[in-house]
C-alpha cells in the first residue's frame, strides 16, 4: 500500500501535491488507508515535506508533499 500512496504522490513530479490530490488520485481506496501512509513515508525518508501549504477542498491549508526526487528546496530571498 505504501508504494501506491508513494507512486500517486511521485506522479506530481517537483509540483507536490497535498493530501486532497493522492485522495483524488486514489479514490478507490478509503481515506485512512492512504492518509496512513504518509507519516511512514516521511520516517523512511521517501517523501518530503516542508513549510509550504496550498488550499484543500475544505480552504484550510494542507502540507505540500513531494517524492524525494522532485523535492526542490525554496529559496526566500
Amino acid at each position: 500500500m505504501e508504494k501506491k500512496v508513494y507512486y500517486a504522490i511521485c506522479t506530481f513530479n517537483e509540483n507536490g501535491c497535498i493530501m486532497d490530490d493522492v485522495l483524488d488520485r486514489l479514490d478507490h481506496l478509503r481515506y485512512s488507508t492512504v492518509t496512513a501512509r504518509f507519516k511512514s513515508l516521511k520516517e523512511k525518508g521517501l517523501i518530503i515535506v516542508d513549510h509550504r501549504k496550498r488550499k484543500g477542498k475544505s480552504g484550510r491549508g494542507q502540507l505540500v508533499m513531494w517524492g524525494k526526487d522532485f523535492y526542490k528546496e525554496k529559496n526566500d530571498v
